[in-house]
């Protein structure tokens, strides 16, 4: 993005950013989930990447964004049996909190909130 990026243009990137204590917990969900997953980075991975290629970090947030856990799994691709073990997982969440995404029970339905952020960035003016 740096690359194709015009001088003084700017960079937005808004992604899920686990905490750094559930990131491999995380990851593991999401390749269950969808096996082309490969990693997600927490907000500081983010950070450091965008200061490590000369990015200059003009804004950030975060927020949550609400899900249902079936509706996520209508629209994923697990392989067969997957979803079993990832159903089980967020019911472990809800108790237990091992993924980080806030899981619970509406009703019946298992709901959970990704953590997202978004870095705003500038390229330099060369």
């Amino acid at each position: 993005m740096k690359r194709v990026c015009i001088p003084k243009g700017r960079v937005v990137v808004i992604d899920a950013t686990p905490a750094s204590d559930k990131v491999d917990m995380y990851n593991y969900v999401e390749k269950l989930r969808d096996p082309s997953h490969v990693k997600a980075l927490t907000f500081a991975e983010l950070v450091k990447m965008f200061k490590e290629i000369g990015l200059t970090i003009i804004n950030t947030d975060s927020y949550g964004v609400e899900m249902d856990l079936e509706r996520l799994l209508q629209s994923s691709f697990p392989y067969p049996g997957d979803k079993d073990k990832i159903r089980q997982l967020f019911s472990e969440d809800v108790q237990n909190n091992i993924l980080g995404v806030n899981s619970h029970y509406t009703g019946t339905e298992i709901h959970f909130t990704y953590p997202t952020s978004m870095i705003i960035a500038q390229k330099a003016n060369l």
